[in-house]
């Protein structure tokens, strides 16, 4: 699968891994999946060895209403997306753009590191 989703429930961190060329409807899928088995506050969307290349600027508005409407379940929740590549921070950065008024905190990041910091911080704050 593309996508790989793995679970820390004690520290309320769902990763998601995306591998090779990806779809919107894999990610539309993924991202019921993780609302599905019941959404953590913490979500890590690990870009750095995806192919975003066939997703198109409406697809990711079409995927980013959706991620609205499932994120009030989240409400307070934080989503950080590492985007280490200049196509994966471009593609980023419209998503940060489209998601300003949902319920969640989103980031891009260029480091895993700096992901994790700023994710788990934020655990260990609430």
């Amino acid at each position: 699968m593309p996508i790989e989703i793995e679970y820390n429930w004690k520290r309320k961190l769902t990763t998601l891994m995306v591998n090779g060329l990806i779809s919107a409807e894999e990610m539309h899928t993924a991202l019921e999946a993780i609302y599905t088995d019941g959404p953590t506050g913490y979500i890590f969307w690990d870009m750095s060895q995806s192919d975003l290349s066939i997703i198109t600027p409406d697809e990711l508005l079409d995927f980013t209403r959706k991620a609205g409407q499932l994120g009030k379940q989240r409400k307070h929740g934080h989503t950080a997306i590492l985007a280490p590549e200049d196509l994966h921070s471009g593609f980023s950065k419209l998503f940060e753009y489209f998601t300003q008024a949902l319920p969640f905190n989103l980031k891009i990041f260029r480091t895993r590191k700096e992901a994790m910091t700023w994710l788990l911080s934020e655990y260990t704050v609430t």
